[in-house]
């Protein structure tokens, strides 16, 4: 039997078409924060929701306009923050995301790759339906 990897237990989803991964972490985790990392071409990354599209939260690239420095190249990544004045994001494990990284393809770019990282805490909290 094939061990249970995050790759194995993907590509067996895709083969028997239930589309479900095994989850077995907390049944709730708390979102502080969220950030992209792109390459020259990139426009935006995204959480979310994977049947409302509702966002949960983005980072949006920025370009420098500085001739001499860094016209046209990617310079810095906007930060979703759940942490200042707001509460953390709770995001229960039931429910389905979808990340979406969107790159300009008018020009050809070699070697485009993109990263999304999701600050989290995994306490165990109670929530109510109306706080989903």
């Amino acid at each position: 039997q094939k061990e249970d990897t995050i790759e194995n237990l993907f590509f067996q989803g895709l083969i028997d078409g239930t589309d479900q991964m095994r989850y077995n972490g907390p049944k709730v985790l708390k979102i502080h924060r969220c950030t992209g990392h792109m390459h020259i071409g990139g426009i935006k990354m995204w959480l979310e929701d994977a049947e409302t599209s509702e966002l949960i939260c983005e980072s949006v690239a920025a370009y420098g306009n500085d001739p001499a420095v860094n016209e046209g190249f990617l310079v810095s990544m906007s930060v979703t923050d759940f942490t200042d004045d707001d509460e953390p994001l709770l995001l229960t494990s039931d429910r389905r995301v979808r990340f979406v990284s969107h790159y300009n393809a008018t020009i050809f770019h070699a070697g485009v790759m993109g990263l999304f990282q999701l600050w989290y805490s995994d306490e165990e909290v109670q929530i109510s339906p109306t706080e989903m």
